[in-house]
């Protein structure tokens, strides 16, 4: 009986052997398979940062079929690229029940991402809830197998050895394009400590919807056109980017689709973005598609005077840098653009397909450089591309004289201010010196006098009257001939009337600041009265949106 128990225990000691060896091939192999899938969880993918345009086949409701990518909704209209890179548009309700569908769930999502609280975005959610399912399901098997063979200790181990990779999951294993908190509003106090250093030559003010930029256009803190070696044989002259014709910057930018790039083919007219000097910037390419900076038609501050003799960039103001804290420029689609460092200081971080990075206040912003793009690769906020390839709205320049054509082998020397209304233009031209001495006056006559070696020539043109930029914007936007609020200063309620020139029903909406601009009430259309007792003291400012004009009132909480 001795040796049959014998080889009864030998035989189970082999079992157990057996058992343990089998047992740790399954941990080894599901402890790999768990850190594969983390490995692969932390290779998420960000489809937003992708640079290319992915197209789809769309029908309409007469069975139409088109090729394009999607682009934005606005307005009732849904916005394509087709593959030849032109933008159309059609109706909604001229789609496909299908196609229709595709589109209203992209603006969901585009809805979601911008909402105006925080969100947290997960990128690819199925992809990744599929690898936590499967992580989950791995992690269970393993404590399956631990607690069979009832190995504690191991059971132990295992949780210890399982912290790597959790921390690799939950802290690093998400990229910032899978894992991103995003908000919407821009904060337009923020916005205007950009444009702070170049007041008064700059004047700034806010509605609900846009921060509007006010100025002539021309640089208080450089020189102009000097150091062009391919002239078109425009001059600066001041423009009136004012009121109605001052430059927005949207205050809630909506984060594209598909972002649209600035290239020679969109965007090619107007402005792209406004610099903190109150110049505005253009695409790189000119409208005969080359790059303004390598044909050399920039001075050496990246601008030149445009066809209706208007000063602008084409190239990121890198010039403008002061602090790493304010940005050197805003784009039309909302999103500031710095220099080449951090907001924080620190050393530019690698940029993605559309030349910037969302930061760590979960808000996108672009940066310039000194080469390709130079400031805006694509547009990342939703913008409208008119049939004219420009963003709308924006200001627009008013031309003083035909445009004129380039002039070849002509080199500009000199740019000499002589009075704020009188400057000269030196160019050289075949070994020889050549001058433009333009003034203006202030009934709005402009007189360009060409000097050449030999003869000197005059021109003189009617044009706009001369503007100057307002100190403070709050104070001439405030009209008491439009409307008048009463009893002022309030102590409870506050009553608004129009005057005659005001229909009621043209007010867009109307709102209601504290000094701090922090916004304490608003409505859709004219309230002709407003309950104040519930506001602390101070002074408060009223906004009127109409159709045509913004109005501002000043009102005193006593």
């Amino acid at each position: 009986m001795y040796p049959a128990l014998k080889e009864a225990c030998h035989s189970f000691s082999m079992f157990k052997q057996v058992k343990k060896a089998i047992t740790c091939t399954v941990f080894r192999c599901c402890f790999l398979l768990f850190l594969f899938l983390c490995f692969q969880s932390a290779q998420a993918h960000d489809p937003h940062d992708e640079s290319n345009h992915h197209t789809h086949s769309w029908t309409k409701n007469n069975n139409e079929k088109f090729e394009g990518s999607f682009l934005m909704f606005k307005d009732g209209l849904v916005f394509f690229e087709t593959h030849d890179q032109r933008v159309v548009s059609y109706p909604i309700e001229s789609l496909a029940e299908k196609d229709k569908h595709i589109i209203i769930e992209k603006i969901r999502h585009i809805h979601k991402l911008n909402a105006s609280d925080p969100v947290l975005i997960m990128v690819s959610k199925k992809s990744t809830w599929q690898i936590v399912f499967w992580i989950s399901l791995v992690f269970l098997l393993m404590l399956v197998v631990l607690f069979l063979t009832r190995s504690f200790k191991s059971a132990r181990a295992f949780m210890l050895l399982m912290i790597l990779p959790l921390f690799m999951v939950l802290f690093s294993g998400f990229k910032e394009g899978s894992l991103r908190k995003l908000r919407s509003a821009t904060n337009p106090q923020k916005i205007d400590s950009a444009f702070a250093p170049f007041k008064p030559n700059v004047s700034t003010y806010w509605d609900t919807n846009y921060f509007y930029v006010e100025s002539l256009g021309i640089p208080a803190t450089h020189s102009m056109m000097t150091g062009i070696t391919s002239w078109q044989q425009q001059v600066p002259v001041p423009q009136c980017y004012l009121g109605a014709n001052a430059w927005p910057i949207p205050l809630k930018p909506v984060v594209a689709t598909t972002p649209v790039p600035v290239n020679a083919l969109h965007f090619t007219k107007g402005a792209i973005a406004i610099a903190s000097n109150g110049i505005p910037i253009f695409n790189p390419y000119t409208n005969t598609g080359v790059d303004a900076y390598l044909d050399g038609q920039l001075d050496n501050w990246g601008g030149h005077s445009g066809r209706a003799d208007d000063y602008h960039y084409h190239i990121a103001p890198m010039h403008l840098y002061s602090s790493p804290e304010l940005p050197i420029a805003y784009a039309f689609d909302g999103f500031a653009v710095y220099a080449g460092v951090e907001p924080d200081g620190s050393t530019m971080t690698a940029l993605d397909g559309n030349h910037g990075h969302f930061w760590t206040d979960g808000i996108y912003h672009y940066h310039g450089t000194a080469t390709a793009p130079y400031m805006i690769g694509q547009m990342v906020g939703e913008v409208t591309e008119d049939a004219d390839n420009q963003i709308i709205p924006q200001a627009t320049a008013t031309p003083i004289r035909t445009p004129q054509s380039p002039l070849a082998g002509a080199v500009i020397t000199a740019f000499n201010t002589v009075a704020t209304d009188h400057y000269i233009l030196t160019y050289t031209l075949a070994a020889q010196t050549y001058q433009v001495d333009y003034s203006w006056t202030g009934s709005g006559i402009y007189t360009y006098t060409f000097v050449s070696p030999s003869t000197t020539s005059d021109s003189a043109y009617t044009g706009f009257v001369p503007c100057t930029v307002p100190n403070e914007i709050l104070e001439k936007k405030e009209d008491s001939d439009l409307i008048t609020v009463f009893p002022n200063p309030v102590v409870e309620r506050i009553n608004i009337q129009l005057n005659d020139f005001i229909n009621p029903v043209d007010v867009k909406e109307m709102s209601l600041y504290s000094s701090e601009m922090e916004l304490m009430f608003n409505c859709r259309g004219f309230k002709s009265s407003l309950p104040v007792q519930k506001f602390a003291k101070g002074y408060y400012i009223l906004v009127i949106v109409t159709k045509h004009q913004v109005i501002t009132k000043k009102i005193i909480v006593i």
